[in-house]
C-alpha cells in the first residue's frame, strides 16, 4: 500500500477515535507560522492584530499579511487555543 493511501487510512481512524476536535488542533499545529504566533502570544498575551503583524515581521522576520494572520487565528480559534476579542 502507498504511504499516501495508509496516512489516509491512519487519520480516519484516527478521526473516529478521537473526535473532530483533537483534528482541529492537530491541523493548528502542523503550521510552523501558527506555532509561532502561539508562542508569541504565550510570551506576551492580549496583543491587537496590528501588533501580532509588527512581532511576527521585526522577531522572526515573517512578512504574513494581516488578512493571512487572521485566516491562522481563525484555524487557531476554531481548535480552542485563542480567544480573539473584537
Amino acid at each position: 500500500m502507498l504511504r499516501h493511501e495508509q496516512a489516509l487510512r491512519l487519520t480516519c481512524k484516527y478521526q473516529l477515535a478521537y473526535g473532530e476536535r483533537v483534528v482541529d488542533v492537530f491541523k493548528a499545529l502542523a503550521d510552523p507560522t501558527r506555532r509561532t504566533i502561539l508562542d508569541e502570544l504565550t510570551a506576551r498575551n492580549g496583543q491587537t492584530l496590528f501588533e501580532i503583524c509588527g512581532r511576527l515581521t521585526t522577531k522572526h522576520g515573517l512578512g504574513s499579511s494581516r488578512q493571512a494572520i487572521s485566516q491562522h487565528l481563525d484555524v487557531l480559534e476554531t481548535a480552542g487555543l485563542v480567544e480573539t476579542r473584537r
